[in-house]
């Protein structure tokens, strides 16, 4: 195929290409939009770790907060809330996009205990007296 001055861009092998290369692109784009909404796995581990399943307590006796400022994700939260929920006694509420975690407990809860327990899985938390 000839333009008036020089052979066409418009050849099967640059079609494919760009059909290519936009796919690419539309992958790329897509993951980009998902971490941006705090939805993709910023932090390993990916969306396929699943929650412990939370402790029911049969009372109530002593509730916290927590801010943890460095959740950024969806996997974040399944963590936190796993490594809280694995502790006997504690039944904990995560939520990333507050960057807040609430512990309530059966027993007295230990600060420095939660606190600990986060920092093993590499975030810093500091307890809301409210």
């Amino acid at each position: 195929m000839l333009i008036i001055l020089g052979a066409s861009i418009f050849t099967p092998a640059n079609i494919i290409t760009v059909i290519v290369l936009i796919g690419v692109i539309a992958v790329c784009f897509k993951a980009t939009l998902k971490h941006m909404k705090g939805e993709g796995s910023c932090c390993g581990g990916g969306e396929s770790e699943k929650k412990v399943k939370k402790k029911k307590l049969s009372s109530v006796s002593d509730t916290k907060l927590y801010r943890v400022l460095d959740m950024k994700c969806v996997n974040c939260e399944v963590k936190v809330h796993n490594a809280l929920n694995e502790l006997e006694h504690i039944n904990a509420d995560v939520n990333y996009k507050k960057k807040e975690v609430i512990v309530k407990s059966d027993e007295a809860i230990s600060s420095e205990v939660i606190i600990k327990t986060l920092r093993k899985e590499g975030y810093t938390a500091e307890e809301i007296h409210i």
